[in-house]
């Protein structure tokens, strides 16, 4: 053998295993439709802002950190500080159906930024997990986000052809180019992914007819085509633009008013357009704080923490970030959102519903970035897009510096929610648990019957079944409909019931649900409340929740139609039916004025506008602040003598609110006008009523019932002698004082019995309420009787020690 040995060998790169790259797509994207838009709507957003020259960050972060403790969190009011940025667009669509040359289910996104050509788009998608943005300040930080897209929906679909392959357009400085990602076999026979890239020439009209793209993409911007897999549930039209709108990635994208993000969706019902819009909830700074993050291998990250308090409960979810609202939003510099999370030891605890706040890491990105590059590369931030790894080393300590600030805040926010408030006490609540429960009873004893549908079934024969398949809602009121849920076919951990519409004027009142274990106790009956304020609408009920097994269970109720009430009883002149209303933020909800044609010249012209509000209130299609109607003869009730004004009413945020005045000009030349409230109150709980609220109605009423709570006006003298001028005063005085309790006993039972009334007047049926021939006599005798059975029970709710009946 020859001194010199000859050491040339043959050199090769070590494949990445196909099977790999699968199993990483999938715990990526997940089948997450929310995830799956996020990826391409963040990097649509990055472009945008790259062509415009504008920064990444608003500004509207820095504006909430810089709030002291007690001040107000009113984002909308916030933003209107912020200065003004050229506007960029990003549209979304949404193929529910087919429509003209795109098959059904087929997602688009298109941005206006600068575009790429064929080499760039080579280099941006032609290699999985590059960090491709190193160095830029954007949102992109695994390199893999739209490929990640790409790859699990093509995956999951095995059609040979054009519309199944994933495809993105691009133009830059006018030139067309597009690549296709998709699997095929390589070159050893196994299905691995690939990518064709190519230009296609000068992006004419007649070149982007062809293509199927926007007529205005002549210039530059990119058009991402793809088609989503049929196991990625989309959700329901009612919960559609909410459940974008408050999903924690999107959540800053959402809120910059200089980015209009339209989403569009095309359905069998027709084309429904709407912007992304979010704002924070309305609540109170708790705390702010400063910190530094040191690691031996990040270096230091400055840390800036605001705690706030919401005036409204949140959706809390420790294992799904999709329906999670409270919380720590984990924030860099650039806004990209990291995580949303009150820390792993806290995210179980339902006393900090109303926590939020954000966490900004400034710097962060680039030490991320660094360690992914490391000589032994480390990923503090999930590859599920779940936030921060909780089982990593980094992650861990940075949750327990952040802790360190928040866990006494998390402790007197314990305190607080066990005694029920400032003022009060776990007896108070007691009490007043007692009362709702009785009021709930009543209603329900008076109100539910079968009504228009099949018939219940008198068992449940599925694991997640309604009791009914069909019903018929009556507009304007309530109707009770029980889900039953086997408590242990229902995942132990995943265990919430998910409830949607696919019509959001059809509203289901609980959205959700969890499934407890019970010993001795098979099913969980859910009662879930419907309700629509216009005739002639129809909707799919649908609740989904996890097996054991991890597998998907589904159960669906048919809302036949919305009719008209048999009966109404007409105005003097203008009428809100009722007076207060509780709207669903980033949705359409609709109030209703009832209009007497007699005290008009004809059918008026109705003038509505918004007098106060608190957070981004918008009443009209056009989402304006004031607005003309001109009432309509087809919008006649039943009887020929009272006319139904529907006015969609729109809100961004939990605790918004507004007064809304209607104002027309009567026969003889004087005004006639009608004042509701309109609030942005979660609804929790499957009670017809959840909660006595002590404040001004704007109106000569001791109380009434609006939406699932009970309203005690503040206004007349004799209520701020016994009760105060504030919730807390008024609970207060509820605990302390035996008059005041009498009164409140009064209030309610009388609120209560003529709100039930109203709906057997207005239902008819078996239980309706039949006042002819002497209405007066009639409604007399009812309320006579019922609050006589009632008042007592009220008294010996809330009085310590009731007197001798």
């Amino acid at each position: 053998m020859d001194d010199k040995e000859d050491w040339t060998m043959a050199k090769r790169i070590i494949p990445w295993a196909p099977r790999e790259k699968k199993r990483q797509i999938n715990k990526a994207v997940g089948g997450s439709f929310l995830k799956t838009i996020t990826e391409l709507v963040t990097n649509a957003d990055s472009a945008v802002k790259t062509q415009l020259g504008v920064p990444h960050a608003v500004g509207l972060v820095d504006a909430i950190l810089m709030l002291n403790p007690g001040d107000r969190v009113d984002t909308a009011a916030l933003k209107k500080s912020l200065p003004k940025r050229r506007q960029g667009d990003i549209l979304v669509e949404i193929y529910s159906k087919q429509h003209r040359q795109f098959p059904s289910r087929t997602c688009q996104v298109i941005d206006y930024g600068p575009g790429m050509t064929e080499e760039e788009l080579e280099r941006n998608f032609g290699a999985y997990a590059e960090a491709k943005a190193k160095g830029q300040r954007t949102r992109s930080l695994f390199g893999r986000g739209a490929l990640d897209v790409f790859l699990y929906h093509s995956l999951q679909r095995r059609e040979e052809d054009a519309n199944s392959t994933p495809q993105v357009f691009s133009v830059k400085n006018g030139t067309l180019s597009r690549c296709r990602v998709y699997w095929g076999p390589n070159e050893r026979g196994e299905e691995d992914c690939h990518i064709d890239t190519e230009t296609l020439g000068r992006a004419t009209s007649a070149l982007l007819k062809k293509h199927s793209l926007p007529s205005d993409l002549t210039r530059s911007g990119t058009v991402v085509r793809f088609l989503l897999a049929e196991g990625t549930r989309i959700p329901q039209e009612g919960n559609f633009l909410p459940s974008m709108s408050h999903f924690y990635m999107l959540r800053l994208i959402a809120a910059d008013l200089s980015r209009r993000v339209l989403i569009r969706r095309y359905r069998s019902e027709g084309l429904a357009e709407d912007r992304l819009t979010y704002d924070f909830p309305l609540g109170t700074v708790l705390a702010r704080c400063k910190d530094i993050f040191r690691d031996n291998r990040l270096g230091e990250i400055p840390i800036a923490i605001i705690v706030a308090r919401a005036d409204e409960r949140m959706k809390s979810d420790p294992y799904g970030y999709e329906r999670r609202e409270g919380g720590l939003l984990f924030v860099d510099d650039n806004d990209a959102v990291l995580d949303l999370t009150l820390l792993p030891e806290h995210e179980k605890n339902p006393l900090l519903s109303r926590i939020y706040g954000i966490v900004k890491l400034t710097g962060i990105r680039t030490a991320l970035e660094k360690l992914l590059e490391d000589r032994h590369p480390e990923a503090v931030l999930s590859e599920t897009r779940d936030g921060f790894e909780p089982r990593n080393e980094i992650a861990r300590a940075l949750f327990g510096l952040v802790e360190k600030h928040v866990k006494p805040i998390y402790l007197e926010e314990e305190k607080r929610e066990r005694k029920g408030g400032k003022h009060r006490s776990a007896e108070l609540d007691r009490r007043l648990k007692d009362a709702l429960k009785e009021l709930n009873k009543f209603h329900r004893d008076e109100t539910d019957e079968p009504g228009a549908g099949t018939r219940q079934k008198p068992e449940p024969t599925e694991p997640l079944e309604f009791a009914y398949d069909k019903v018929r809602l009556i507009a304007g009121q309530d109707r009770r409909v029980m889900l039953w849920a086997e408590r242990d076919a229902i995942h132990p951990d995943l265990n919430v019931v998910e409830i949607t519409s696919s019509n959001p004027r059809v509203r289901v009142v609980p959205e959700s649900e969890a499934v407890a274990r019970r010993k001795g106790s098979r099913f969980q009956t859910i009662p879930v409340t419907l309700s629509c304020p216009v005739h002639g609408e129809t909707a799919i009920v649908t609740a989904r929740a996890m097996n054991v097994a991890e597998e998907m269970l589904e159960a669906t109720l048919e809302v036949t139609g919305v009719v008209e009430p048999q009966k109404t009883l007409p105005p003097e002149d203008l009428e809100f039916r009722p007076a207060r209303y509780n709207g669903k933020p980033n949705v359409e909800n609709q109030l209703v004025l009832l209009v007497n044609p007699s005290a008009f010249t004809g059918l008026p012209i109705v003038k509505f506008r918004i007098l106060t509000k608190v957070g981004a209130v918008s009443i009209g299609t056009e989402r304006s602040e004031k607005i003309e109607i001109k009432v309509q003869k087809d919008w006649m009730l039943p009887g020929g003598d009272v006319a139904k004004v529907v006015v969609p009413y729109f809100g961004t945020a939990w605790g918004a609110g507004a007064e809304i005045e209607a104002r027309a000009k009567t026969a003889d030349g004087k005004p006639a006008f009608a004042i509701c409230k309109v609030g942005f109150r979660e609804q929790q709980g499957p009670d017809q009523y959840e909660n006595i609220y002590y404040e001004a109605l704007g109106q000569p009423s001791m109380g009434q019932v609006a939406g699932k709570n009970i309203h005690v006006n503040s206004e007349p003298p004799l209520h701020r002698r016994l009760f105060g001028d504030s919730q807390d005063s008024f609970d207060e005085a509820l605990e302390q004082n035996p008059i005041a309790q009498m009164r409140v006993a009064a209030i309610v039972s009388d609120a209560v019995v003529y709100s039930v009334a109203s709906t057997k007047y207005q239902t008819g049926g078996e239980k309706g309420l039949d006042l002819d021939p002497d209405p007066i006599t009639a409604l007399r005798a009812f309320v006579e009787e019922k609050r006589y059975l009632l008042e007592p029970k009220m008294v010996r709710a809330f009085l310590k020690e009731s007197p001798g009946e």
